[in-house]
């Protein structure tokens, strides 16, 4: 591992963790402590600019350092679960086999479609936690359909003008899923929650807010940053 690699990390780790404790106070409907968190495209960038191992660090550590500042203490499953956002996002870095954008986001849309189809299905499941107010539908009401191809639409329009910063966002959006995804799962033993509760409840309220995040953040700082390289000449 490389010096700029470990500057890299720790630069990533503190930025995620000031930056996610300043929204921590925004907190979403769900059954746990849920918030906006515009910062989780810092893992993913981290991950897409130098690799698995800055992003996971940068996630991983970075989730800590918010949730220690903000007193809400330490949870594992989702301290991993961020680190597995940003490692995810910076698998292109290692596995040196790009797969063109139209694949990626014809997965990404199988995956996502499944997913909401599956739990539509469950909606009718009762559902309580610590931020859910009464009477909440979490999916008839809330046009998943809709957002999911509006987010498709938006991913599309990025990939005509630069390719490899949809490819990018793509990734981004695996690792949201798969990180959070795990972070949720894991609270069905740990915490003894059902399936439904992490699922409408931490699952889809978070990686919701974390990709409409990365599709608004991380197109303009990849870009930045891939004409910073170009005018240094790296």
């Amino acid at each position: 591992m490389s010096s700029r690699q470990i500057v890299m990390m720790a630069t990533g780790a503190a930025l995620y963790g000031v930056l996610s404790w300043l929204t921590n106070v925004l907190h979403l409907p769900s059954a746990s402590l849920i918030s906006v968190r515009p910062a989780i495209v810092i893992p993913i960038f981290f991950g897409y600019a130098f690799g698995p191992r800055v992003g996971f660090f940068a996630g991983f550590v970075g989730n800590v350092i918010g949730d220690a500042l903000t007193g809400w203490g330490f949870f594992p499953q989702w301290d991993l679960g961020n680190g597995l956002v940003g490692a995810v996002a910076g698998l292109p870095r290692v596995l040196h086999a790009r797969a063109r954008v139209p694949e990626l986001l014809a997965l990404l849309a199988v995956l996502a479609f499944g997913a909401v189809a599956w739990a539509m299905a469950r909606a009718d499941e009762p559902l309580s936690g610590t931020f859910v107010p009464d009477g909440w539908v979490p999916a008839e009401h809330y046009g998943w359909p809709l957002f999911l191809a509006l987010l498709v639409a938006v991913v599309w329009a990025i990939a005509r003008r630069w390719p490899a910063t949809a490819e990018g966002v793509l990734w981004g959006l695996f690792g949201i899923i798969f990180g959070i995804g795990t972070a949720a799962l894991i609270d069905v033993p740990y915490n003894r929650m059902t399936l439904s509760a992490v699922l409408f409840g931490e699952f889809l309220p978070a990686s919701v807010a974390n990709t409409i995040s990365t599709v608004v953040l991380l197109p303009p700082l990849a870009r930045a940053y891939e004409r910073a390289r170009e005018r240094a000449g790296r």
